[in-house]
């Protein structure tokens, strides 16, 4: 009957969405045999080629890459500018200062992994006590829920053949019956879906269990970067982990008196009427991680690109009829924090959640091990071009300008945590090399090979 409708709704077990293969773009015919006549070229010839269809940059300290479709295009993508030889455009030598700045996001990074991890740690052991307790407590829960639903169903037929459910004393008995059946199976559901989420093997994430963060109030613009209303609505976004995530406006009051003004409607500006504000709209509740169920949360953390990912779905319907859905993804930070809101599309939207607890340890010594290769690597060259240099050479004239002083190596580590600049290099080619060095895409490629 529909009396039953709440146990069967509360005792389905929410499970994880099937994500579609991500989709990559076509390309054109022209690029492929490009991409592969440069691949063969360079590896008959001997050079930096390699079979995943990559160019390895010989003066990267980052082992820098670029595909073999950029080679040889008139766009200055190695910081050694190999990439260009055959092409004749002069590119200038920028590898030193990109490896510094490189070592100085590496740095910050670091930092901030080894913070969180410190962080994570005693939320981890409590993590793993409160997993273990809710796994051996399962049983007497999900029995208690059966029990509870049973002795609703018996009290509802009882109330209902003795036509004492019409009576104030039968309303008030079921009503107490049924909010005892509904808390009992959510109860078991709950501790149902703990047991079964990966939290990662020492359950540190289930710390943000029965937490919620708030964003900043943001307006439409921030959010989808239009909008079509006279007067632009903010939002405050709310993300639960592990349960929903809503959004509320606080400042509907506001925005309606100033609407209406705007409209010239003096009569729709008054007094707010009790009973008109916006309930929150659910955007979505907790359906699992977005990653495929065969790589665990631990690869994920300490893996130096990949991210967790949570996904809301099932939120309420918009115009279209489409339902709302949230992609919340956890990066590390020092505190918890929601630090990004967009809506992609209607009724799509994506989130970042920073917090300690998605740092790990492995990931600040994998940083802390790419921190010392670069640095031996810049190391040995300067030490290399000291000894070259004559006396003549050393003088300020005869200094080349592409060489970086080992001070300069030695104090990356102090200015990564302050936010310093590193020293500005100049390329020896043509006038013209830095207009040629305007369309290079070098920061994006540091920001992959380093995973920051």
């Amino acid at each position: 009957g529909g009396e039953e409708e709440p146990f069967s709704s509360a005792c389905a077990g929410l499970m994880p969405p099937r994500l579609p293969p991500p989709v990559r773009p076509l390309e054109s015919l022209d690029s492929l045999v490009s991409a592969a006549w440069h691949q063969l070229d360079h590896l008959v010839s001997g050079a930096q080629a390699d079979l995943g269809g990559t160019w390895v940059c010989p003066g990267s300290f980052l082992g820098s890459r670029v595909p073999v479709s950029s080679l040889n295009d008139g766009r200055c993508d190695c910081c050694d500018g190999s990439d260009e030889e055959r092409h004749g455009t002069r590119c200038p030598h920028v590898c030193q200062a990109e490896a510094l700045e490189a070592l100085k996001a590496m740095n910050r990074t670091r930092h901030t992994h080894e913070a969180g991890a410190a962080t994570r740690a005693p939320l981890a052991q409590a993590g793993d006590a409160r997993k273990d307790h809710l796994r051996l407590r399962l049983p007497v829960l999900e029995s208690r829920a059966m029990e509870a639903q049973t002795t609703f169903q018996s009290v509802q037929q009882r109330l209902i053949a003795s036509r004492q459910i019409y009576t104030p004393q039968g309303d008030r008995l079921l009503r107490s019956t049924y909010d005892s059946a509904v808390a009992a199976v959510l109860e078991a559901n709950r501790a149902q879906q703990i047991v079964s989420t990966d939290f990662g093997s020492d359950s540190a994430l289930l710390a943000l269990e029965g937490q919620c963060f708030a964003s900043p109030e943001l307006n439409e613009k921030q959010i989808k970067g239009g909008t079509s209303n006279v007067v632009v609505r903010s939002y405050v976004f709310v993300l639960c982990p592990f349960a929903n995530v809503t959004q509320t406006e606080p400042s509907h009051e506001a925005w309606r008196r100033r609407d209406a003004q705007e409209k010239g409607n003096p009569a729709s500006s008054g007094p707010r009427v009790p009973g008109t504000e916006p309930a929150p709209v659910l955007l979505g509740v907790w359906q699992g991680w977005a990653h495929q169920k065969r790589r665990k949360v631990d690869d994920i953390l300490r893996h130096p690109t990949h991210e967790l990912a949570m996904v809301f779905g099932g939120g309420e319907a918009c115009m279209n009829g489409k339902h709302r859905q949230v992609q919340a993804t956890l990066f590390c930070s020092e505190a918890n924090h929601v630090a990004h809101v967009s809506e992609d599309g209607m009724c799509s939207y994506h989130m970042r959640l920073g917090s300690p607890l998605a740092c790990s340890a492995e990931r600040a010594g994998q940083l802390h091990r790419q921190e010392l290769e670069v640095r031996a690597k810049l190391a040995q060259v300067d030490s290399s071009d000291q000894q070259q240099q004559t006396p003549k050479d050393t003088s300020a004239q005869g200094r080349d300008e592409d060489s970086v002083p080992a001070s300069s190596i030695d104090a990356v580590g102090n200015e990564g945590a302050s936010g310093g600049t590193a020293p500005q290099q100049h390329g020896l080619h043509s006038p013209d090399s830095k207009r040629q060095g305007e369309g290079r895409r070098d920061q994006a490629r540091v920001e992959v090979e380093v995973g920051i």
